[in-house]
């Protein structure tokens, strides 16, 4: 297994353990966007690593969006990943 899939799912096992549901879609070679959603309005979205390195170290880009009509796009965006997704002990 390489290293970084190893380390993604150590984590994922990690995350599993403390009841965190963790999929992953292979269809992609790398899915790198960030997202989270608040409050159905609230969207901050980028490619920052969400880590203390990642937000301070990297060259990296993040924005606030706050829309309700972008939040719902967004969320069917993630909606449709998530559908596509497998669980971990499911992957090929």
């Amino acid at each position: 297994m390489k290293p970084l899939r190893n380390a993604s799912h150590n984590y994922a096992n990690t995350l599993q353990d403390d009841g965190v549901t963790v999929r992953f879609v292979q269809e992609y070679r790398t899915l790198h966007k960030k997202v989270i959603l608040v409050d159905h309005d609230k969207t901050l979205l980028g490619s920052a690593n969400l880590t203390g390195m990642g937000v301070s170290y990297s060259d990296e880009f993040n924005v606030l969006i706050q829309s309700e009509p972008f939040a719902r796009s967004v969320g069917a965006d993630i909606r449709g990943i998530q559908q596509r997704a497998k669980p971990i002990d499911k992957l090929d």
